[in-house]
């Protein structure tokens, strides 16, 4: 028997997008998105497990997924829930109705896009935010790219607020995790 969908989730919500229009995002709040985004920490892999599944790792899932949808540009892969990201991240033969595994972090924006056809069917979330944590980890210089500023991986810091105005705008230049309950799903 396959093991129900977890309804708790950690996304990922950059800081640039309070200023994109987001606005600041607050504990007990609905949010309301088409589809989700997800990077890999390396790129994904094939999987011979036929299951759907997202095991949670701090603020990141091992994830076993089904291969969606996929064209040169986007990719979208279902592990309970469905997250789209370039298609680079796969392995070049993957197709459609295969499975795959990895470590992903799952963010609310999407960055990529597929066609019309495959956008309608993205199902809608609806998830309601019951606690945020803020990256707080200081940024500095690049070491070889004097305009560029890197997190400094090895003081990595987080912080839980009530609200993403709670932090210095200067201090969550990585952002925010939003951790969720997913309180319905709509096609």
């Amino acid at each position: 028997m396959r093991p129900p969908i977890s309804k708790d989730w950690n996304l990922f919500f950059p800081g640039y997008l309070i200023l994109d229009g987001w606005g600041h995002i607050q504990v007990g709040q609905n949010l309301a998105l088409s589809g989700l985004d997800f990077s890999p920490m390396d790129p994904l892999e094939e999987s011979n497990e036929r299951r759907k599944s997202a095991v949670p790792r701090s603020f990141s899932y091992l994830v076993n997924a089904e291969l969606v949808f996929r064209s040169r540009e986007v990719c979208a892969i279902d592990f309970g829930i469905v997250a789209a990201a370039p298609s680079d991240c796969l392995p070049e033969e993957a197709n459609a109705g295969d499975y795959l595994r990895g470590e992903i972090t799952v963010g609310i924006e999407r960055q990529v896009a597929g066609p019309d056809a495959f956008e309608a069917k993205i199902p809608r979330y609806k998830w309601r935010v019951v606690r945020i944590t803020a990256d707080i980890t200081p940024h500095v210089p690049h070491p070889t790219i004097s305009r560029m500023r890197i997190k400094d991986e090895p003081n990595l810091r987080y912080r839980e607020v009530p609200t993403t105005a709670a932090v210095d705008a200067e201090l969550h230049e990585s952002g925010f995790i939003l951790h969720c309950i997913l309180e319905a799903t709509f096609r």
